[in-house]
């Protein structure tokens, strides 16, 4: 250690400098430097100050296979699996091995469109309340949930095919969102949303 490196390790200690201006005279690494370790450093002056010891780096953990979207995992034993439909919507399946590629994820077909129809509201509205109406086509279900949201409160509604209906629907002074949001589980399962604006403005009391 040096002279110059002797009077960093003393302005340290009186609190001039900060330990980083030696690090290698904070021997114990609490951000200081004691008089021990101004006297260790004297000790080592004909040495001049040690490298610092450069921190090593832990291994990386060796990387695991994780099965991709989609795929069976490791084993071929009937699991379920899942892949993604174009709309994101999950896409459900089982695994499979009867061909030459073995283990495979054979998926169901991807939800279709409900056919809920709805009949064309007027842009504005001068009451509280609404009666929505439309169809459903026949789409391989004896009946569809839906619920229709944006009024108050959500309506539960319940669809029949080939059969109009016909739902009252409570909504808000001002601007109205309402959604019609229909499900039905599969496969291949359906799912519709539609959406439609309606502005209540209510007349004016006369005086």
């Amino acid at each position: 250690m040096t002279v110059d490196e002797l009077t960093v390790s003393v302005a340290i200690s009186l609190g001039i400098f900060s330990a980083s201006s030696c690090e290698v005279a904070d021997v114990n690494g609490d951000n200081e430097v004691s008089i021990d370790e101004i006297l260790l450093a004297v000790n080592r002056a004909l040495d001049g100050c040690e490298p610092i010891a450069t921190p090593t780096s832990s291994p990386t953990p060796a990387a695991t296979s994780t099965p991709a979207p989609g795929s069976c995992g490791f084993a071929c034993d009937g699991r379920a699996c899942e892949g993604i439909c174009p709309d994101g919507s999950p896409r459900l399946g089982s695994c499979s091995g009867n061909d030459t590629e073995g283990c495979r994820c054979e998926l169901f077909e991807c939800p279709v469109s409900c056919g809920i129809t709805l009949d064309a509201l007027p842009a504005t509205w001068d009451k509280l309340s609404i009666t929505l109406t439309g169809t459903l086509p026949f789409v391989g279900y004896q009946q569809i949930y839906a619920s229709i949201e944006g009024g108050v409160e959500p309506v539960p509604v319940t669809f029949t095919p080939f059969h109009p209906y016909s739902v009252e629907v409570t909504l808000t002074p001002g601007l109205n969102h309402l959604r019609i949001v229909a499900r039905a589980s599969g496969p291949p399962g359906c799912h519709s949303e539609i959406d439609a604006d309606i502005l209540v403005v209510l007349p004016t009391p006369e005086v």
